[in-house]
């Protein structure tokens, strides 16, 4: 099995980012395997997130993960695109379908700093 790769800026960027906007986020990204970045959650509901840069491509043991697991999971270049896909799939879960407070203040201009 190969080991993990590295992280880079954007991982950070969107980890962090969550984090500031009052999610839960488990780092997961030395876990290798195929195994998503981040585990992330809010007030029930949890997702797996896979952190790719712009053009980049689920490697084939990511591939095989996506395809067996059974649970939200999310592949995200931007930090925008990770709070959209979270927020839709949480709403499409039946999760509270007005706004969360974090999602408001990101439409106010951003994460919360």
């Amino acid at each position: 099995m190969r080991l993990a790769a590295r992280t880079d800026a954007r991982h950070a960027e969107i980890r962090d980012g969550l984090r500031d906007l009052g999610l839960v986020v488990s780092d997961t990204s030395r876990l290798g395997g195929g195994y998503p970045d981040l585990h992330v959650s809010l007030a029930g509901f949890a997702a797996l997130v896979e952190v790719k840069s712009p053009g980049g491509r689920l490697t084939p043991a990511e591939a095989r993960f996506a395809e067996s697991w059974q649970g939200p999971l999310i592949i995200a270049r931007t930090l925008r695109e990770a709070v959209d896909q979270f927020y839709e799939l949480r709403r499409l879960a039946g999760y509270a379908p007005d706004d969360p407070l974090w999602y408001r203040a990101w439409e106010k201009g951003g994460p919360p700093r």
